[in-house]
């Protein structure tokens, strides 16, 4: 891993451990295993591009997707309050990179069975959304 890279990841790290630190809400979720969680997942983004070295896109990747697991914890909370203040803490917090075509449409095909009933969706659904020209600037990055 690049030096610069791992600096990155120890800054965004600390910054978490900050925000939960600053938050006085108790509980904190980034620990010593969320760095370390941090970067295999980094890991793993490289290997699916058959890639030996992480880049800052794997790190983003990695970093949006411990925040989104965090999110998604925190709102299955059955204190509201508290998963409030956690869920505030961790938007303040969330990396927006890029987000790459795939992601993008995945992002969508994912919303759609969330809000769909009994969670199905026909391909020709999804296709008439990908293919929106609204959604297609969003996810071309012109939106």
């Amino acid at each position: 891993m690049p030096r610069e890279l791992h600096d990155f990841i120890i800054q965004r790290y600390v910054e978490k451990r900050r925000a939960n630190i600053e938050s006085k809400a108790g509980y904190a979720y980034t620990t010593p295993r969320t760095l370390l969680s941090i970067i295999r997942l980094a890991q793993a983004m490289a290997r699916i591009r058959w890639s030996d070295e992480i880049d800052q896109n794997d790190i983003d990747e990695a970093l949006r997707l411990m925040d989104v697991s965090q999110i998604s914890v925190l709102e299955s909370l059955e204190e509201e309050e508290t998963s409030m203040i956690y869920h505030n803490i961790l938007l303040k917090s969330l990396v927006k990179p890029k987000t790459d075509v795939i992601s993008a449409i995945f992002s969508i095909i994912t919303d759609m069975c969330r809000n769909a009933p009994g969670h199905s969706v026909k391909y020709s659904e999804i296709e008439k959304r990908v293919k929106d020209p609204l959604v297609l600037c969003n996810i071309l990055g012109f939106g």
